[in-house]
């Protein structure tokens, strides 16, 4: 979470605490999120404060998706929102490795929403790239009482493998 125009207080703390690393290295941010406003994909790019920022929206209406029209099948419908979230991602992180090159260090600030997942792509990154990368969650939807099945089995896989939770 990055704040935005339309949401100016919306991570402010991750963006204090880039702005204040920033002296010491080169930090890009990639935010993607969903917003109903939209009809079709947004990209923005900044340069402020020592910061290199790519955002994307997404539209969040299933039928803006060309290729996704046919899909009827609810057992993907389930998960659609994170396959779409992933594949906008894989796109917008490849070009900005073309641009800047391999970073030597990812830092995943919030695990995942109902509609995406920054851990997993970070550990989809971790195996093809070879690149490490750390957690620092700021949310508290994560306490055992409050997570679901499938979020009991994959969250561990992020927290380990060389992986290093803060």
């Amino acid at each position: 979470m990055v704040p935005d125009e339309e949401e100016p207080n919306l991570g402010i703390f991750i963006k204090r605490h880039a702005e204040s690393v920033s002296q010491y290295c080169e930090i890009i941010v990639l935010y993607t999120a969903y917003k109903p406003s939209i009809s079709t994909k947004v990209k923005k790019y900044c340069y402020e404060n020592n910061i290199h920022t790519y955002r994307q929206f997404l539209p969040i209406i299933l039928e803006n998706y060309k290729a996704i029209r046919f899909i009827k099948c609810r057992f993907i419908n389930r998960y659609i929102y994170h396959i779409i979230f992933f594949i906008n991602n894989y796109k917008i992180y490849s070009e900005i490795i073309n641009y800047h090159g391999k970073p030597d260090l990812i830092h995943v600030n919030v695990i995942c929403t109902d509609m995406t997942n920054v851990g997993l792509f970070a550990l989809f990154i971790k195996f093809i790239y070879k690149i490490p990368y750390i957690i620092t969650e700021h949310d508290t939807r994560y306490l055992i009482s409050q997570i679901n099945f499938s979020q009991r089995i994959i969250l561990p896989t992020l927290g380990s493998n060389e992986c290093y939770e803060t």
